[in-house]
């Protein structure tokens, strides 16, 4: 690592430099030795030949202190040339230097700036190098850590199975391994590759290690396992197709249906060969412009299944767009709606029906909105009026009926707007039905006021029609039981009991009912309250009644109660069989219900004080969690 390769250039130029001091102090010494005993050599022959005179003798020693001059420059000049070689080794080793300091420098910008861990441990397992995101991790300098084990760091809590590749990679086995990692209070997902550190002589000197935290790509591979296996499982058909319509997907749902055995190849396979001849051209003309636009679509086409057989289904279509903007790949989501349309179809029929029926009744029967015009009328009330259809849908009742006669009415329709259903009687001496007999009913939209059903009859000839048009009006169509003001005049009919308080009422707000019918559909939903309303019945006396109020709001009228522990252990039973589990075909559905009490209350104003004593009873008991009484 950079550091360790600074560390060993110092001490590379120490010795060098020590060498050279050490050679330039050689030379010098063997100069003056061999000048000294050149000097030795010639005062001895000076002296041998003194005999042969004084001029003789004066030039040996001339001869012999040029000699010693000569040596002793040699000699001076052989030091200087080794410590000028010393120098220049010098600035070379300290430019060397500089260079191994500049590169680690830049490995340390490199490095500090990944956001890759990297580290170099030695042969002991101890840090000798960390770059930057290692010591954001540990929260500590590379100071704190390097010198230090692992376990040192982490305050001893090593990972054993970590601690085990280390051992393994010192062996010199590299290493590749995912683990769990907790520090600093946070668990994260790291990806560790240990690479042994072997010198020349096969020693493995230490490791380099690199971390990489991969938690958010382990959880996106998660969820995307999750997603695969819903789509896998789902009972909706799934299917991926290229922007050219070329299927490249089907689920195992969609593949039993087209009967495309599971393993076989959807290559070849287009979006047309699944489609009727209505749909593809729907496709052409509708969804297609849809997923340029918006980028997806919403409707419902048809499918063609085995055996040529079509299916109708609620089809959703999205357009995948790659990083220019395009279109690239088309996914669709298509759900068996056939019991929806078969419903609707009945529903059409009914309604078909019922306006036949309307139109035999010799009574008069009108619809009127919330806004005070005629919305349907039928030929009895045509003929009453006088006025044919045309003139009168969409016209203000008031300004058929007149100012006299609608200011008589007037009071009956702001109750019935109200919500009240409303009977009364009027004479009108100058039309040709001199006596009539009107009931409003309230019209509800997922239980709004949206309007109310007018049905005038003649008193003295279709009384009986009346009390049967009555009873249907106080009946819920979906589950049998009374509705809202078939349990009010059931509640009007025993005022007695009301107002000495042993009649007891409970009021039922279904809990976690509406994901129903968002996630299964309307269908599973109104199966769900007919279920419940079945298992209700079964929890009261012939005497009581039960009876739906609003979408998912039930009520129990309990006659005879002398004791509120009475009305709450059937309040318990209520929250009880709400929590069971209720079976449409292959699901499992569970709810919840909440209870509110009106027992042993008397009450002056009558049924109405009873309802909403009980109404907020049940806030409180939804206030104070869901699933329970008060």
């Amino acid at each position: 690592m950079p550091g360790a390769q600074l560390h060993d250039t110092r001490r590379a130029k120490r010795r060098v430099g020590s060498r050279i001091t050490l050679a330039a102090l050689f030379v010098s010494l063997a100069g003056l030795i061999v000048v000294t005993l050149e000097f030795v050599s010639v005062t001895e022959l000076a002296l041998q030949h003194v005999a042969d005179g004084v001029w003789g003798a004066r030039r040996l020693l001339l001869l012999t202190v040029i000699l010693l001059l000569v040596f002793s420059v040699l000699a001076l000049a052989l030091a200087l040339q080794a410590l000028g070689a010393r120098s220049r080794l010098e600035h070379a080793l300290a430019a060397s230097e500089r260079r191994v300091a500049d590169g680690e420098r830049f490995l340390s910008q490199i490095t500090d700036n990944l956001a890759v861990r990297i580290a170099y441990f030695d042969a002991h397992a101890r840090y000798r190098f960390v770059n930057l995101a290692h010591c954001k991790r540990y929260g500590k300098t590379r100071a704190e850590i390097v010198g230090r084990t692992r376990a040192e760091i982490s305050g001893g809590d090593a990972d054993a199975a970590v601690e085990q590749r280390i051992q393994d990679v010192l062996r010199g086995k590299a290493q590749s391994f995912e683990h769990e990692e907790t520090l600093l209070g946070g668990t994260r997902r790291i990806q560790s590759q240990l690479i042994p550190d072997v010198g020349e002589d096969g020693q493995v000197r230490g490791f380099y290690a690199t971390d990489i935290d991969v938690t958010e790509r382990v959880a996106s591979e998660r969820q995307l396992r999750h997603l695969t296996q819903i789509a896998e499982l789902s009972t909706d058909f799934i299917l991926q197709a290229n922007r050219n319509g070329a299927i490249e997907y089907m689920n195992p749902a969609l593949r039993r249906a087209t009967g495309v055995a599971a393993g076989v190849p959807v290559a070849g396979m287009r979006l047309v060969d699944l489609g009727t001849p209505e749909t593809n051209e729907r496709y052409l003309s509708e969804v297609q412009p849809a997923l340029r636009s918006a980028g997806s679509w919403r409707g419902e086409t048809t499918l063609k299944l085995a055996a040529g057989r079509v299916m109708p289904v609620s089809h959703l279509m999205i357009a995948h767009r790659g990083p220019d903007g395009q279109v690239q790949r088309l996914s669709a989501v298509l759900r068996d709606i056939s019991s929806e349309v078969a419903a609707r179809n009945a529903l059409l029929l009914q309604t078909s029906t019922l306006q036949s029926v309307t139109e035999a009744l010799p009574a008069m029967v009108a619809v009127v909105g919330i806004d005070g015009c005629y919305r349907f009328v039928n030929s009895a009330f045509e003929r009453w009026v006088g006025l044919p259809r045309s003139d009168l849908l969409g016209r203000r009742v008031a300004d058929v009926m007149g100012p006299a006669e609608f200011d008589v009415r007037q009071p009956w329709i702001a109750r019935v707007l109200a919500g009240e259903s409303v009977s009364f009687e009027t004479s009108e001496p100058t039309r040709r039905v001199r006596h009539l007999s009107i009931t409003y009913i309230p019209l509800r939209n997922e239980g709004v006021i949206d309007g109310y059903v007018g049905v005038a009859q003649d008193i003295t000839r279709h009384k009986d029609e009346t009390g049967r048009l009555l009873q249907l009006a106080q009946r819920d169509a979906l589950t049998g039981l009374l509705n809202r003001t078939g349990l009010e005049d059931w509640l009007k009919a025993r005022d007695d009991e009301v107002r000495a308080g042993t009649l007891a009422l409970l009021y039922v707000d279904l809990d976690y009912f509406k994901p129903v019918n968002d996630t299964f559909g309307h269908l599973a939903g109104d199966r769900v309250l007919c279920e419940f309303a079945r298992r209700l019945q079964s929890l009261v006396r012939p005497g009581d009644a039960v009876a739906r109020i609003g979408g998912d709001e039930f009520a129990l009228a309990l006659s005879g109660v002398r004791e509120r522990a009475h009305a709450e252990a059937i309040a318990e039973k209520v929250v009880a069989t709400a929590a069971q589990a209720i079976e449409v075909d292959a699901l499992v559905i569970r709810i919840g219900a909440s209870v509110g009490i009106a027992c042993q209350v008397s009450h002056d104003g009558g049924a109405q004080g009873l309802i909403a004593h009980a109404d907020d009873m049940l806030y409180k008991a939804k206030a104070s969690g869901r699933g329970t009484f008060a």
